[in-house]
């Protein structure tokens, strides 16, 4: 049967959904109908969050490196005769931890909404914390005309980021074994375009039932409920509470061990609406 575009987001909004909300049912409504249309991203959008992301991976891999040139660039400056004079040191200095803070805060952001631990978030913190404070005692030691007092916030900042990742980094989940780490098996189209058109499309229709009253949760767990693999959601409905917030913060690498019984293709590739990419 053809539907246009927005049926399924007329569907999302009047039908009758079984209470408690059923999140198996809602996907399954979903993988029943074309996804809508303009759900694709432009290939320049992407190229653009591309590259922010590249460009804040880069600043937080330098990050402690970042912190230990401010470092080495305040100590530089207190020299009686550092090469070069003392200026362009207390420059490099600002420079360094002025993007080393904005670095970290953005990253900071990124670890407390994934809430996964690794190591080098610890360490990373760490490294950044002591290099931070040591430079901070330096500053101390400079005359007040040679040191700004905005250098000083900038270094405080980037330490107190720096311990707030640790921290962030402590608090997360940590990661699951080997074991546990299986990737669930493809459910869904197999076309990469439609699968991204399904999950945005799937997004849509969670934000329509929750706005209806029909889905009690707050911003976080909706989106730990988007980042669930395509076709998956219905595990969701057969557990309780505790295991279901299990599931939500390993749902990205895998939560259980997966057979190729798990791997199920919803319609025949004949049966699905020929949609251009």
């Amino acid at each position: 049967m053809s539907v246009n575009d927005q049926s399924v987001e007329e569907w999302a909004r009047t039908h009758p959904f079984s209470q408690p909300l059923r999140l198996g049912e809602v996907e399954a409504g979903v993988l029943a109908r074309a996804p809508l249309a303009g759900t694709g991203t432009a290939w320049w959008v992407g190229a653009i969050g591309a590259v922010g992301w590249l460009s804040m991976g880069v600043f937080f891999l330098l990050g402690p490196g970042v912190a230990l040139v401010g470092l080495l660039a305040i100590w530089l400056a207190g020299q009686e005769a550092p090469p070069g004079g003392t200026d362009p040191w207390i420059t490099v200095s600002g420079l360094a931890f002025g993007v080393g803070s904005l670095a970290y805060a953005l990253y900071l952001v990124e670890v407390v909404r994934a809430r996964r631990r690794h190591t080098r978030d610890l360490v990373f913190g760490i490294v950044t914390v002591v290099a931070s404070a040591v430079a901070f005692i330096l500053l101390r030691t400079l005359p007040s005309d040679v040191a700004p007092s905005w250098l000083s916030i900038a270094v405080v900042a980037m330490g107190a980021l720096g311990a707030a990742l640790a921290v962030a980094s402590l608090l997360s989940t940590p990661r699951p074994s080997k074991r546990e780490r299986t990737q669930p098996p493809l459910r869904g189209p197999v076309d990469t375009a439609d699968r991204d058109r399904y999950l945005r499309t799937r997004a849509r229709v969670l934000d329509i039932v929750v706005r209806r009253g029909l889905l009690k949760v707050d911003e976080v767990e909706q989106g730990r409920i988007n980042a669930m693999p395509l076709g998956y959601w219905e595990e969701l409905d057969r557990v309780d509470e505790r295991e279901r917030r299990r599931i939500l913060e390993y749902a990205v690498i895998g939560w259980r061990e997966f057979t190729p019984s798990d791997q199920r293709v919803w319609s025949p590739p004949e049966r699905q609406p020929k949609r251009k990419v």
